[in-house]
């Protein structure tokens, strides 16, 4: 059998409607429904699949999405406590992949411009539930006028809304977190940057009674003394540890088909 191999896309919903080969990485879903954390830091180098992780979390997880066929081959469809959960709760995804810029006030901008998208992205399906006041301050987000203090709270404050729209907790998951501060390292503006972050995770993932799981991956583990050093609930499983190793990457026994493919 000849696989079909797709390597454009990070996409999980495509992939399985494609036909494209994919190693099964499902049950990554169960560890996170088990997981005794509430936010949750997986750093990975590039390559590792961490974006299709995500994006598999996404589709299994949100409750806008009718996912069983996605799923209904995979080993997760065994886990009969774990698929209840399916398609049953709101869900924020963001990255800031492809975040940069030649200066500082050139990457806020694109900062902005990302904020911006992820609102125009919910507009629609939480306006009916803002308040007067939220809606002028979701006007200045979406056309990035906002107040630096605003996109800081941004992230925090749509969890909030989505919360109170379905009366559902979120799930959320940002993805290539430290893109941007990776990118500015070194450069003039890298402590506004961090500035930034820090304000944007702290508010987020800090006492946010509107998060039921919070989950992060990136490149690079962020010193706690730096970024998170107002947070004190975050969890970091690194390269090293044990737990979520082998749903990042390939094991021997998952690269063997793919050999014997190429044969």
């Amino acid at each position: 059998m000849k696989y079909n191999f797709n390597f454009s896309t990070s996409d999980f919903k495509k992939l399985i409607e494609n036909n494209n080969f994919f190693v099964d990485k499902s049950l990554f879903i169960k560890e996170v429904i088990n997981e005794s954390s509430d936010v949750i830091l997986i750093p990975r180098p590039r390559r590792f699949g961490k974006s299709l992780n995500f994006s598999m979390l996404k589709y299994f997880f949100d409750m806008k999405e009718d996912s069983f066929n996605l799923f209904k081959d995979l080993k997760i469809s065994k886990e009969e406590e774990c698929m209840e959960h399916m398609n049953k709760y709101p869900v924020l995804s963001i990255t800031f992949k492809d975040v940069f810029g030649d200066s500082w006030p050139e990457v806020e901008g694109e900062i902005n411009l990302r904020i911006s998208e992820i609102y125009s992205k919910y507009k629609k399906e939480v306006w009916e539930v803002l308040t007067e006041e939220e809606k002028k301050v979701y006007k200045q987000l979406e056309s990035k006028t906002a107040e630096r203090r605003e996109v800081k709270n941004s992230i925090k404050k749509l969890t909030e809304i989505l919360h109170r729209k379905y009366g559902k907790k979120v799930i959320l998951l940002i993805d290539e977190y430290d893109a941007v501060m990776t990118s500015m390292y070194g450069k003039e503006g890298f402590d506004s940057c961090m500035g930034i972050f820090r304000g944007i995770y702290e508010k987020a993932l800090k006492g946010n009674d509107a998060i039921h799981k919070a989950l992060m991956t990136g490149i690079t583990r962020v010193a706690k003394e730096g970024i998170f050093s107002g947070l004190n609930n975050i969890k970091v499983y690194g390269v090293t540890h044990n737990k979520y190793g082998e749903y990042f990457g390939f094991t021997e026994e998952e690269v063997k088909p793919i050999i014997k493919n190429s044969e």
